[in-house]
């Protein structure tokens, strides 16, 4: 009897455990957006040190959980002798220690989708010129995230790739970035004023959507494609490029205030041809 009673134990503890590693596997799904990808056919082992856990592979590692206590976090180049080539996704998420500070090696060429998400504490941090891809939602609700620079290897920033950085004041390309995603910067709402690089020629959906200080984003390239809705909700924003541009043309669209510079008044357009409309309409039922 108390053999069978130790074997239902056991059983019971197996679905139990079973339930968990569903639930969290269902978590990772939420917070990403995807179902836990399958483990590519060059995976060795999942294994961890006093600072890491992290995935071997045939010829490098991927970090995928900070464990350490210290709030000031650096990746190593490598490990085991292999190279640190990859920041795995939720690698700093709802870490016990409050990470302020990651210095990132050279040795990393990709930060994973959702890799800083939540990382609250987040103050700072320099993107190496060795990473050439940068996943979605990477430093997405960073609160407290108020500066980043971005090296020279990255040429596209992912949707949602700073989405709700509530504290984001700079962001610097040390190289061509060629498009901004949806919701790349939206809610940014301590951003009061941006240079969209020259080398920018596509900007999302909502890109900037909600930054309620933002005043001025001023655009070199005024060919550049703007998807839907990229300033709504940014009340104070003026965009400032040449009469007649692609920007210009956006702005009269979509009734939005536009100048040449900081030091001429803005003016919202598309909103004289509108007043003639109704000017006009209201003649003819009188």
């Amino acid at each position: 009897m108390k053999k069978l009673t130790l074997l239902a134990v056991l059983v019971l503890a197996c679905v139990l455990l079973a339930s968990c590693n569903a639930l969290l596997d269902k978590a990772k799904q939420y917070v990403t957006g995807n179902e836990a990808p399958e483990k590519p056919a060059d995976y060795l082992a999942s294994l961890k040190n006093e600072q890491f856990a992290y995935d071997v592979f045939k010829d490098h590692i991927s970090v995928t959980k900070y464990l350490a206590e210290s709030v000031e976090a650096e990746i190593p180049s490598e490990i085991d002798g292999k190279p640190v080539t990859e920041v795995g996704s939720l690698c700093f998420y709802q870490t016990e220690a409050k990470v302020v500070s990651v210095i990132i090696p050279e040795s990393v060429t990709v930060i994973a989708e959702s890799a800083f998400y939540c990382a609250d504490r987040l103050s700072s941090i320099v993107i190496p010129d060795s990473v050439t891809e940068i996943g979605m939602r990477a430093f997405a609700q960073c609160e407290m995230l108020e500066t980043v620079v971005v090296g020279s290897g990255v040429s596209n920033i992912p949707d949602y790739c700073f989405n709700c950085c509530d504290s984001l004041k700079q962001v610097t390309f040390r190289g061509q970035v060629g498009s901004f995603g949806a919701r790349a910067f939206s809610y940014c709402n301590a951003l009061a004023e941006y240079e969209i690089p020259s080398s920018v020629n596509k900007i999302g959906a909502r890109a900037f959507f909600g930054c309620a200080s933002l005043e001025y984003l001023t655009f070199v390239n005024a060919k550049v494609e703007i998807g839907a809705d990229a300033f709504s909700g940014s009340d104070k924003l003026a965009l400032i490029a040449p009469e007649g541009s692609a920007v210009y043309k956006y702005c009269e669209a979509n009734s939005l205030r536009w100048t040449t510079s900081k030091s001429v008044p803005a003016v919202k357009l598309g909103i004289a041809d509108e007043s003639s409309e109704e000017s006009s309409a209201s003649t003819e039922e009188n």
